[in-house]
């Protein structure tokens, strides 16, 4: 076989076992840190262009 395909094989298999760590540290966080349900997330203040050229915060 060509050694263009036994690279191409082995980054598909980097590909998925990366894909399939990142799920499991994703579910073990998870685990370990649950998120508190009954904070909300603080609001961001957007800026908007005044007629002035200077920005302000809503």
């Amino acid at each position: 076989m060509p050694p263009v395909v036994f690279w191409m094989i082995g980054a598909v298999g980097a590909f998925a076992a990366i894909k399939w760590i990142a799920r499991e540290t994703d579910r073990i966080n998870a685990e370990l840190h649950p998120e508190a349900k009954g904070e909300p997330k603080p609001v961001r203040v957007k800026l908007r262009r005044d007629q002035a050229g200077v920005y302000r915060p809503e």
